[in-house]
């Protein structure tokens, strides 16, 4: 028997104007994450800095075994309940084409 595959799954928002403060003001604690102007380097502090804030969400259990559709699942209702604040925007006339391919999409964002 093979062993099962490890996903992850993450929704991640990036600003070159807002500082992570304001992005955890509208959307909580994020499970990673780095402000505008922080060093990119721990070990070099006088370093190049961040040139934008970075909020990371990540479902509890990815790299675990659970089912990516889970974790997608867990994601879809995080932003669910920040639709209003958030701007996650597909067109949809580029949703009706590719759904009339009837080809399954895989997202592979870094």
């Amino acid at each position: 028997m093979t062993e099962p595959h490890e996903y992850s799954a993450a929704l991640r928002l990036f600003s070159q104007t807002r500082p992570l403060a304001d992005l955890k003001s509208v959307l909580g604690e994020p499970t990673t994450s780095h402000d505008l102007g922080d060093p990119v380097s721990g070990q070099m502090p006088a370093g190049p800095t961040r040139q934008h804030s970075y909020w990371g969400y990540e479902p509890a259990g990815s790299r675990t075994g659970r089912p990516l559709d889970a974790l997608l699942a867990d994601i879809a209702e995080f932003v669910e309940a920040h639709r209003a604040t958030l701007e996650l925007q597909l067109d949809p006339v580029l949703m009706r084409r590719l759904a009339d391919l009837d080809l399954r999409i895989t997202f592979d964002v870094y």
